[in-house]
């Protein structure tokens, strides 16, 4: 897991009024995000991140779910540069 905003500053930041719904919900405090890693066996320099798929955890009800962001023109599988 990793924070989307490390990998894209403006992460979220497009979204429609429907899927911002989708994320941050009605509850006024913000939720944690995050999104999910790969790394291929072996491979450290071709990991990727799903940011069409984030994790959406609400902290104070302690609830999370993934959702999919179909329309969102996030991939599922976004290039991760590693900086020496």
């Amino acid at each position: 897991l990793t924070n989307p905003y490390l990998i894209e500053a403006d992460y979220l930041s497009g979204l429609g009024p429907e899927e911002k719904t989708m994320v941050f919900g009605a509850d006024a405090e913000p939720p944690a995000i995050f999104v999910l890693v790969t790394i291929p066996p072996g491979q450290i320099k071709q990991m990727t991140v799903n940011l069409q798929g984030p994790l959406v955890i609400q902290t104070r009800s302690r609830t999370g779910r993934q959702l999919v962001l179909a329309n969102s023109g996030y991939s599922h599988c976004h290039p991760l540069q590693v900086k020496k």
